[in-house]
């Protein structure tokens, strides 16, 4: 069932991986606070804020999305 939580829900890219390549995702706090997180996982470059809004209904919103191939 999904939850009504609100949240951010963001899409990053990043310079070291392909250039149709975005991440797109949900966090309770601030989508900088977030990238930087991301930062630390691996990955040669530092990920680039393209586009975010802060929902209400931010989990709601993913699960709809997860499943679709033409995001």
């Amino acid at each position: 069932m999904p939850t009504k939580e609100p949240g951010y829900v963001y899409i990053l890219t990043n310079p070291s991986f392909r250039e149709d390549w975005v991440k797109i995702g949900k966090s309770s706090r601030p989508v900088d606070v977030r990238s930087k997180e991301l930062a630390n996982t691996a990955v040669p470059l530092p990920f680039e804020k393209r586009a975010q809004r802060f929902l209400t209904f931010a989990s709601t919103l993913l699960l709809y999305q997860t499943g679709s191939k033409n995001l």
